[in-house]
């Protein structure tokens, strides 16, 4: 594969993902179809089962990538208060 479809696949691939994000978001998990995601990203329903197979092997990177988004944003995800001593301490 040459350097410039490799760029494209991982083009789409991203394009597809990006829209999984957001038909998740807006549909729910057990709402979103793959022909949504399809439409979304502007591709065909064929080639999202050829990067993703399942609907289901979105569910973890796209919870991934919304969780490192929003620790970003959170100053305190991922810790909290320790009753005995008092500090934060991570979960």
């Amino acid at each position: 594969m040459s350097a410039v479809a490799h760029d494209e696949a991982q083009s789409l691939k991203d394009r597809i993902f990006t829209a999984a994000i957001a038909v998740f978001a807006e549909h729910g998990l057990a709402g979103a179809r793959m022909e949504q995601i399809a439409g979304e990203a502007q591709t065909t329903k064929r080639m999202v089962v050829y990067y993703f197979k399942t609907r289901s092997s979105f569910i973890r990177p796209c919870c991934s990538t919304f969780m490192r988004v929003y620790a970003k944003r959170s100053s305190n995800w991922g810790s909290k208060m320790c009753r005995r001593s008092r500090r934060w301490c991570s979960w």
